[in-house]
């Protein structure tokens, strides 16, 4: 019992801890910060059929996608819908299998459809927002 009251007398005191550890506050991470989702969409008329899609969420979704699995891919999909990327590049005028550049990596464009939605004309049908804990 001694040695471990010993021990404890010989640890640092807390607030000395503290204040090496996190000396700057611009260095601990920000939990509570946005991420940036703002993307810009480039053509050239030079080379029709092709766009360039800008923006730092998009190309650090792209490095970190694992394109060896194919769900990785219907995840790409899937988010590029959601941030609205694929909406502006039919506004555009992209059609399918023009060519779509983001960050280093080169796609084709695919107009993805699912064929029950058509036919049980579904594809107008806008989902529900989801009530947040408490909105009930």
């Amino acid at each position: 019992m001694r040695r471990m009251r010993r021990f404890m007398d010989s640890l640092p005191v807390q607030s000395q801890l503290t204040s090496e550890l996190f000396t700057d506050e611009e260095d601990r991470v920000d939990f509570d910060a946005q991420e940036d989702s703002e993307f810009e969409v480039f053509t050239d008329d030079n080379y029709p059929h092709q766009f360039r899609v800008v923006g730092k969420k998009l190309e650090r979704l792209v490095r970190m996608t694992n394109w060896d699995y194919f769900e990785s891919l219907l995840r790409f999909q899937r988010i590029l819908e959601a941030e609205g990327v694929v909406a502006e590049l039919k506004s555009r005028g992209a059609v399918e299998g023009d060519l779509i550049m983001i960050d280093e990596f080169d796609f084709d464009f695919i107009d993805r459809k699912n064929r029950w939605m058509s036919e049980l004309g579904l594809e107008n049908v806008k989902p529900r927002r989801r009530p947040k804990a408490g909105e009930y």
